[in-house]
């Protein structure tokens, strides 16, 4: 899990691309590990659907189309969206203030971040809200989904300028005073409205049109 961790790290930080081949022992000398662990990880981002293994041609990031990229995103919202339903109906109220204090934080420090480390930062939030809700089978599923499938390519392209950056701090307060209030429909909705955006804004900035209205 760890080395497919770091896998996704670099697509954030756009040093891997779509069509690009994965070398094993290029990844296995950078990390610091054997090949083992590498071959691992392939088998493990070849399920979720970010890379694909070709006969003679090796292990390459996969070329998503469009669709592809709305199913991804549209489903991530809806995993998450339960995530974010289960942190407000069960979340005890120390979670809600370590969530509260870390989403104050990313919106007093967010603005000045480099890009993949605010997309890192929302990720990692994204992760404790699913540490509130406590539910390995949505941890799992959400990771599949987005953490190593298509969404995860689009992310940073949906935040890649600062007005987009600054709507999606704004959206990240809405959803936690959602959370800490208790209000599961209205965190459920909030979180698929904030995927859903993220996903209209990188298909308008790549000249598309995905024929979607956000919930």
């Amino acid at each position: 899990m760890d080395i497919a961790l770091r896998i996704a790290r670099l697509v954030i930080e756009r040093k891997l691309t779509p069509g690009e081949r994965l070398r094993e022992q290029d990844l296995a000398d950078q990390f610091g590990v054997s090949r083992g662990p590498i071959r691992e990880a392939f088998r493990m981002l070849e399920t979720s659907g970010l890379v694909e293994s070709e006969p003679m041609r090796g292990v390459s990031m996969r070329r998503f189309t469009d669709g592809e990229m709305i199913d991804s995103s549209m489903i991530s919202g809806f995993v998450m969206g339960l995530a974010s339903r289960r942190a407000a109906e069960l979340g005890t109220p120390e979670q809600k203030a370590e969530l509260s204090a870390r989403v104050d934080e990313f919106r007093e420090t967010g603005d000045s971040l480099p890009l993949d480390v605010y997309v890192w930062t929302s990720v990692r939030l994204g992760d404790y809200v699913f540490q509130m809700a406590g539910s390995r089978v949505l941890t799992e599923q959400m990771r599949t989904c987005f953490l190593f499938g298509p969404a995860l390519v689009h992310a940073p392209l949906a935040l890649s300028t600062r007005p987009l950056r600054v709507r999606n701090l704004r959206d990240w307060g809405k959803l936690r005073d959602h959370i800490v209030a208790g209000d599961g429909p209205r965190a459920e909705q909030q979180t698929r409205r904030l995927h859903q955006q993220g996903l209209l804004d990188a298909l308008e900035l790549l000249g598309r049109e995905p024929h979607l209205r956000v919930m």
